[in-house]
C-alpha cells in the first residue's frame, strides 16, 4: 500500500512539473469601466483602448505597468491602434470620415499612404516597418510596407497575391495576409518573404484568411475546409496549413516562434494550442476573478494579450504571464527520497 502512494505521489509530481498556469495582469482603464487590447510587443508593451471617467474612449499604451494615455491632445476622433514594437512605437488608423493610417513615435505621428482617401495600418515589428493597406490615387487599393518616411507600394511590384496584409514579423523577413491567387475569385493566405511570395492556401475550402505571423514565418488564421466548415489553423516551418483540433466555428489570432496560438472559438471561448493539444485559457489560469473572453496575442515569452470579464461584469485587457505551477526539481528529489525512506524502513523493521 504504501508502494502505491509514493509512486501515485511522484507520478503526481511529474505531470504537474510539465504543466504551465498563468497569472492574471490587469491593463486597467482611465477611470471607466472598459479596456480592451489590440497590441503586444515582444518585451510585453501593449497597446488598445480604454474608456475614462465621462465614457470617452481612449488609444493608450501599457509600458511596465503604466497605462499611458495617447490619444493626440484636443482630438475628438477614434483612433484604433493594431500593434505596438518593443520600443513603443504604436501604429493603428483612426476615423475621420474614412480610415487614416498612423505611426505614433512618442507623440509624433506620421501617416502612411498611397495618395488615396483611405489606408489602414495593421501591424508594427521591432525594426519600425509598418505594413497595412491604402487606397493609391487612382482610387485602386494596394498593399504597403512603410519605413522611414517611406511608403512602398508591394501590390503594384507583386500582384493581387500581396492585397490585405494583416501581419508582420519582427524578423522583417515576413508578411502574412490574405490575397488573390490566379482567377480564384476569393482570399487566400499568402506569406511574404521579401522578395516572393508563397500561396498558404486554405483548408481545402474557398478562402482563408490571417490572424498573425511569428518572427520565423509560421502563420495563423482561419479558412474553410471543403465541408464549408470554419476552423483555425496553423502553419509549419514548411508552410504546410494544418487544422487545429477542437476550433471549429474558430479562428487563430496570434502565433509565436515555438508554434504556440491563441485564438477565439465560435462559442466565444478563448483557447491556447500547444504542443498539439487545445486548452481553454480559463482552466489554466492561476489568478481566481476573472474569465477571458478572446485571447488575441501571444509573444515569443508566451505571455498572452486578451480582453477578460472581472468579478463586475466589466470587460479589461489582461496580460496573461506563464509561470510552472509545479515543484522545482530539487524539491522532487526531497520527496523521493524521503518516501524512498520511508519505505525501506518500513521492510527493515518487518524483516
Amino acid at each position: 500500500m504504501l508502494r502505491n502512494l509514493i509512486l501515485t505521489a511522484l507520478a503526481g509530481c511529474c505531470v504537474s512539473f510539465a504543466g504551465v498556469e498563468y497569472t492574471v495582469t490587469d491593463i486597467g482603464t482611465f477611470g471607466g469601466t472598459t479596456s480592451f487590447g489590440y497590441g503586444l510587443s515582444s518585451n510585453g508593451y501593449v497597446t488598445g483602448t480604454a474608456s475614462n471617467s465621462s465614457g470617452a474612449t481612449q488609444m493608450f499604451l501599457w509600458e511596465n505597468g503604466t497605462l499611458i494615455d495617447i490619444t493626440p491632445s484636443g482630438s475628438s476622433l477614434y483612433f484604433s491602434p493594431t500593434g505596438v514594437n518593443s520600443s513603443g512605437v504604436v501604429a493603428g488608423y483612426y476615423e475621420n470620415g474614412n480610415p487614416q493610417a498612423f505611426v505614433d513615435n512618442n507623440g509624433s505621428f506620421s501617416y502612411p499612404s498611397l495618395g488615396g482617401s483611405y489606408s489602414v495600418a495593421d501591424g508594427i515589428n521591432d525594426q519600425g516597418q509598418v505594413t497595412g493597406y491604402s487606397q493609391t490615387s487612382s482610387g485602386a487599393y494596394d498593399a504597403y510596407i512603410y519605413q522611414n518616411g517611406t511608403t512602398t507600394d508591394l501590390t503594384s511590384i507583386y500582384g493581387q497575391e500581396v492585397n490585405t496584409p494583416r501581419a508582420i514579423a519582427n524578423s522583417g523577413e515576413h508578411i502574412a495576409g490574405a490575397g488573390y491567387f490566379g482567377t480564384d475569385p476569393y482570399y487566400t493566405a499568402f506569406l511574404f518573404n521579401g522578395s516572393s511570395v508563397i500561396n498558404l492556401g486554405t483548408l481545402g475550402g474557398s478562402y482563408a484568411d490571417v490572424g498573425g505571423v511569428s518572427s520565423n514565418g509560421l502563420v495563423t488564421g482561419w479558412s474553410n475546409d471543403s465541408s464549408g466548415s470554419t476552423d483555425a489553423y496553423y502553419t509549419d516551418a514548411s508552410h504546410v496549413m494544418h487544422t487545429i483540433s477542437g476550433t471549429s466555428g474558430g479562428s487563430g489570432n496570434g502565433i509565436n516562434s515555438s508554434g504556440q496560438v491563441v485564438g477565439t472559438l465560435s462559442t466565444g471561448a478563448p483557447f491556447l494550442y500547444s504542443g498539439g493539444v487545445t486548452y481553454n485559457l480559463n482552466t489554466l489560469l492561476a489568478t481566481s476573478g476573472w474569465t477571458i473572453s478572446t485571447a488575441v496575442r501571444i509573444n515569443d515569452s508566451g505571455e498572452i494579450l486578451a480582453d477578460a470579464s472581472n468579478s463586475l461584469g466589466q470587460t479589461h485587457a489582461v496580460l496573461l504571464t506563464p509561470f510552472s505551477a509545479a515543484p522545482e526539481p530539487a524539491s522532487i528529489g526531497l520527496i523521493t527520497i524521503g518516501m524512498l525512506a520511508a519505505l525501506g524502513l518500513r521492510r527493515k523493521r518487518s524483516a
